[in-house]
């Protein structure tokens, strides 16, 4: 078998793996949805849990040269020790971070809601409105700050050591 055949073959087992496991994510999701009980979901969270675990440790390589860094937005963070580098990299963790405490603030929405909407206690007034608004925008600042530090720390080690590993000049 030559190396695109092994390649086609990998594909396709990934292929068939995504398949499956997005299957046991729904299943449990839908089983976790009839009666609201997780344990009746327990192996199918357990699955969704040990196959991104299992896929990353084997995949991992440890001769393997460093990648390129990028954001988990997909956004180019160059490595470079200039000082535009440096702006273009605080930029892209900036976007990163302001996505991610979007998206956890309109998630932290929805459940809210969801759960309102369960217990019969759904009620827009103005006091509650204006109180849950103010708590949402504190939990917003503080997922950014958490997220940009996050970001920063993380994303700068991965540039240094993509510098480190490619005789880039610090």
């Amino acid at each position: 078998m030559d190396e695109r055949q092994k390649n086609n073959v990998s594909l396709a087992m990934a292929k068939v793996l995504v398949v499956v496991y997005l299957l046991i994510v729904v299943w449990g999701l839908l089983k976790f949805l009839q009666n609201f009980n997780i344990m009746d979901c327990i192996f199918e969270l357990i699955i969704a849990v040990a196959v991104p675990m299992l896929v990353l440790i084997l995949s991992r390589n440890k001769k393997r040269r460093t990648t390129f860094p990028m954001t988990l937005a997909g956004l180019a963070i160059f490595p470079e020790r200039t000082k535009e580098a440096k702006t273009g990299r605080v930029k892209a963790y900036l976007l990163d971070s302001l996505g991610f405490s979007a998206a956890m603030s309109g998630i932290q929405v929805i459940f809210t809601l969801w759960n309102k909407f369960q217990a019969g206690t759904l009620e827009f007034n103005f006091d509650g409105v204006l109180n849950y608004g103010i708590g949402l925008i504190g939990e917003f600042v503080l997922y950014f700050a958490v997220f940009f530090i996050m970001d920063y720390i993380m994303y700068e080690h991965k540039s240094k050591k993509y510098c480190r590993e490619n005789q880039i000049d610090e």
